[in-house]
């Protein structure tokens, strides 16, 4: 699911070392060692930003706030980590990560060619993942210039493969952020009410959930002849009586993204609307029989037939984890399987006429099959 992206974070960060203990990432980074011999790589780097940075979080559980970060691993010995900060917000950094160097940067490309050329003098084999992504193309040419003795190799697809199964603590953070877009729309059926903007209502939503401590929090939007056409940000329109309001909400929390979506209406919902609510839950329920380990994502996709075409528009599912969107997509004609202790996010959100209505689920692929980990699958009045 693409939505608005922060550019900033603006929420709690901090780290719950009884959810995450601190030994994860030492033995991640051991492991990244591990498949760096095997490729015969001299080190890797890891690159991430405010909007991407699964990566380096996954390595090092340090997430920027602003700008980008990376992490550098070499084939042996300790991890170093540069991020856009300043001196001073190195002690605040130093609470979330467990590297001891943490190498506050200005202008990446001269600190990062003098770093490599110091710790690679006789040049070497050097994996990425996450450059094409989140450095600036100028950036590396200038660091590409500067290095002439070093080889490029890209291993997105390794950490990708890495991050792909999720650990027991994962599943539950998980959990925690869907609850936390699930609190979010349990409390929408307060305040949607005639008279009120939905800009009024989402940022009390907002709020309420970033209290709990959200560090991000995502939300689309329609209501009344909105929710036949497309979801949107939040804007000034007034709700009246007879609207349908759909809201779709994605919320991370200690690192790890949620999402729920709902539909409500203000008074009865009609037979239309019912109808339509019962084809998206029906498409739902079929996808979810499908999520099981050994299944190709553009099965569970091809399940449904295509029934409504709308629905594609927003993707009809992925993996979730450290991005909102990660690793696997069901979307027709993918070949990638289901692996076990992946967490696939699935919704159906629907638009016709002047109708619409959107339901989620999330579940754990287990050994044999999958796990409901959350639904919200309800019309509600209000």
């Amino acid at each position: 699911m693409r939505t608005m992206h922060s550019v900033v974070k603006r929420g709690a960060l901090y780290w719950d070392r009884e959810l995450s203990p601190e030994e994860v990432y030492p033995r991640r980074i051991a492991a990244i060692q591990s498949r760096m011999a095997a490729a015969g790589d001299d080190a890797w780097i890891l690159v991430g930003d405010v909007i991407h940075h699964g990566p380096v979080v996954f390595a090092t559980n340090f997430m920027p706030r602003v700008r980008s970060a990376l992490v550098y691993i070499p084939a042996t010995g300790a991890a170093t980590l540069f991020a856009n900060i300043s001196l001073r917000d190195v002690p605040a950094a130093r609470t979330i990560t467990n590297i001891e160097d943490i190498r506050p940067f200005s202008r990446l490309p001269k600190e990062l060619s003098t770093f490599l050329g110091e710790a690679l003098p006789q040049g070497g084999t050097v994996g990425l993942c996450g450059v094409d992504e989140c450095l600036p193309a100028n950036d590396w040419f200038s660091i590409e210039q500067a290095l002439p003795m070093i080889s490029w190799v890209a291993r997105d697809g390794i950490i990708s493969a890495m991050r792909a199964r999720k650990e027991a603590f994962e599943i539950e953070a998980v959990r925690r952020s869907t609850a936390l877009a699930d609190l979010a729309l349990d409390a929408a059926q307060n305040l949607i009410k005639p008279g009120t903007s939905m800009r009024v209502v989402i940022a009390d939503l907002d709020r309420q959930v970033r209290s709990r401590g959200a560090e991000d929090v995502r939300f689309l939007i329609a209501s009344g002849p909105q929710a036949g056409s497309a979801l949107r940000p939040a804007d000034d329109r007034r709700l009246q009586d007879g609207d349908t309001v759909i809201i779709y909400c994605a919320v991370q929390n200690q690192r790890y993204w949620g999402e729920a979506a709902q539909t409500f209406c203000l008074g009865a919902p009609s037979t239309k609307l019912q109808d339509l609510h019962a084809t998206a839950i029906s498409a739902l329920d079929t996808m979810a029989t499908k999520i099981k380990p050994g299944v190709a994502a553009g099965a569970v996709a091809d399940s449904i037939h295509g029934s409504q075409a709308s629905a594609t528009q927003y993707g009809l599912g992925n993996a979730i984890g450290l991005d909102v969107q990660e690793g696997v997509v069901i979307e027709a004609g993918a070949s990638e399987v289901l692996e076990p202790d992946t967490v696939i996010a699935l919704r159906i959100i629907l638009h016709e006429d002047d109708q619409g209505v959107a339901v989620t689920r999330t579940l754990h692929v287990g050994a044999t099959d999958s796990t409901l980990l959350a639904g919200r699958d309800h019309l509600a009045s209000v």
